[in-house]
């Protein structure tokens, strides 16, 4: 389900591309170097099948940046 997640990245409007590509996650996936997040809303994400393997769930209305790690790449997502 990964890919049918990934390449629904690609349609995103124009003014909103992803700054990584397909290739370039699918190649950091497992990675210790790489935090993934996804910043769906709860709704959204419950309601979802596609959830990428080793992403962080949380919540965009919530103050959690603090939390995250400061010596790793940090990918956020919303599909």
């Amino acid at each position: 389900m990964v890919a049918g997640l990934l390449l629904g990245l690609l349609a995103l409007p124009a003014l909103a591309q992803p700054r990584m590509s397909i290739a370039q996650l699918k190649s950091l996936l497992g990675s210790p170097a790489l935090t993934l997040v996804d910043v769906r809303a709860p709704r959204d994400w419950r309601e979802s099948d596609r959830i990428i393997p080793g992403a962080r769930r949380l919540n965009p209305g919530e103050r959690w940046v603090l939390e995250l790690p400061h010596d790793r790449l940090i990918v956020f997502y919303c599909a």
